[in-house]
């Protein structure tokens, strides 16, 4: 077998092993421990070649994600996972550069098997910190999916009571995911249409979603509408809570959903609907993380941090 049947074979691996962990396990947990599984069948001999398969393992992910359809919505929140894990390993390379190609390996291993156990602690951390906003008496409301704000408030409801108002979150109609969810556990709630956030907007105490990812200038990317539903909730001077993972900021900055340069329209009935939207930082409070909780302004200092040093 040629040196190239390896790696095409070993790429297989890898993408079989992606395939199998998304559907199991969170976006940045499988992503991580795909490169991970990378770096220990490599059989390049510098790290330049260790690096060319890392970017060929990142792509093949990607591509596999979006054909497959791996993901609900885009592809953001595993880039954002794979860049911050890239980042971290590429550092390390510089580190330990007069290491020979097996210790380097096996350091990268051992890091990478670190990080991931990371990944699968992080919403616990988070529903920690955003569980301190959450008093008894309050009315949440909440648009879109998330499975971070989902266990923040089935975790609180533990001790603490409190009503949801769903939005029907077309064109996915998340609504009644939540609806099921909320009955299930005894949160007294009610679902409304979307366009109905301005009529129950003076009656709730702040709005709470998740996000697809937190980009460098503090907005985020999130299920079409989250944008209305946070100008509403501006307009009536009501706190815009965001509940989100570390792992999905992304070090980008684009000035409106445009800006991506990737298909994110779904055909639903006679619409040509956006997936998701761009909601800037202005509007939002803040941003509950498994790092601590942040102001908009805050990611950008966090990134920067991050990335440069």
């Amino acid at each position: 077998m040629s040196l190239s049947d390896i790696i095409k074979c070993m790429e297989t691996s890898c993408l079989d092993l992606f395939r199998k962990l998304v559907a199991e396990k969170t976006i940045a947990y499988s992503a991580v421990q795909t490169m991970g599984h990378c770096i220990k069948n490599s059989k390049e001999t510098t790290t330049t070649g260790l690096t060319r398969e890392l970017a060929k393992v990142k792509k093949d992910m990607l591509e596999l994600a979006e054909k497959e359809n791996l993901l609900e919505k885009t592809t953001l929140s595993l880039i954002s996972a794979i860049n911050i894990c890239e980042h971290m390993l590429y550092k390390d390379m510089s580190m330990y550069q007069k290491e020979s190609m097996q210790s380097l390996r096996e350091k990268l291993a051992s890091r990478v098997k670190q990080f991931a156990e990371i990944t699968l602690s992080s919403r616990k951390r988070a529903v920690s910190n955003a569980k301190e906003f959450i008093r008894d008496g309050q009315t949440i409301l909440t648009h879109g999916y998330s499975k971070l704000v989902e266990e923040i408030l089935l975790s609180t409801a533990e001790d603490r009571r409190f009503k949801v108002i769903v939005t029907e979150s077309r064109p996915r109609n998340f609504g009644k995911t939540w609806k099921a969810i909320l009955d299930k556990k005894g949160i007294p709630n009610k679902m409304i249409l979307d366009g109905a956030i301005g009529s129950v907007i003076p009656d709730v105490d702040y709005l709470l979603v998740g996000a697809e990812a937190v980009l460098q200038n503090g907005g985020i990317v999130n299920h079409i509408g989250t944008l209305s539903a946070a100008m509403c909730a501006k307009s009536f001077k009501k706190p815009c809570y965001v509940a989100v993972e570390c792992l999905k900021f992304l070090n980008i900055f684009p000035l409106s959903i445009k800006d991506f340069g990737f298909a994110i329209q779904e055909k639903v009935e006679e619409f040509d609907n956006p997936l998701v939207d761009f909601t800037p930082p202005e509007y939002i409070t803040l941003l509950f993380t498994d790092v601590g909780t942040f102001t908009p302004s805050a990611v950008s200092d966090e990134l920067i941090q991050f990335y440069h040093t």
